[in-house]
Parts: C-alpha cells; sequence; structure tokens
C-alpha cells in the first residue's frame, strides 16, 4: 500500500478490510473507529471519530412510544450505524487528501475474497 503511494492510513484500512475477509468471525465493518492523525505537512493532527450513532428515526419520542422509559440495553433500539465506514472513507478523504482511491486501497482485500 504505502509503495503504491498511499499513506499510513490507508495501509491501516486496507489491513482492516484483509482482516474482515479472512476472519469475518473476528472483525468486521460494523465496527467504530477512533484515530488521531497527524499528516505530514499539517500543523495538527486531526481527530477522526466513527463511532456507531443512532438513526435518523431513533428519536426520544419513538423509545418511548415502544414502552421504554430509557433506551433499552438490547433489542433493535439499540442498533447503531457503523462508524467504520463512515470514517474509513469520507474523512480519510477530506482529511488526509490521500493519493490513492479506495479502490486501491480495498484491491488486495477483494482479490483474497474472489480466491477463497
Amino acid at each position: 500500500m504505502l509503495s503504491d503511494g498511499g499513506n499510513a492510513i490507508d495501509a491501516a484500512i486496507a489491513a482492516d478490510a484483509v482482516l474482515c475477509v479472512v476472519y469475518p468471525h473476528m472483525t468486521s465493518v460494523g465496527g467504530d473507529l477512533m484515530a488521531i492523525v497527524w499528516a505530514a505537512g499539517e500543523s495538527s493532527p486531526v481527530g477522526l471519530i466513527g463511532a456507531g450513532r443512532s438513526g435518523e428515526l431513533a428519536t426520544i419520542d419513538a423509545v418511548r412510544e415502544r414502552g421504554h422509559e430509557q433506551m433499552p440495553a438490547r433489542g433493535a433500539l439499540s442498533i447503531t450505524v457503523p462508524g467504520t465506514v463512515e470514517a474509513g472513507t469520507p474523512g480519510r478523504e477530506a482529511v488526509l487528501r490521500s493519493n490513492t482511491t479506495m479502490t486501491l486501497v480495498l484491491e488486495e482485500p477483494l482479490r483474497i475474497k474472489v480466491k477463497q
């Protein structure tokens, strides 16, 4: 990844994608991603926060309408939107100004998946 013009974040995203292919029971894109990155040439670090958030229709009123006074710990109402994809794609492009495309970053994981 680095020899193809990518940066450390590109390499980390590619490595995570490979893990999703070869160890899907241990990791997935359904998780969250938090990183502090100080890109070359920048004057300060930038935080990427890809934390799972609630869906746009998961309001307090919607939870109460289903008979809950507080957010349940389990079940459909407690599911969040995965943050890894959100932080790993637009965040990567906007914050890190990578010279590579997501197609290049994901090329090896996709090749591995096809061989399986």
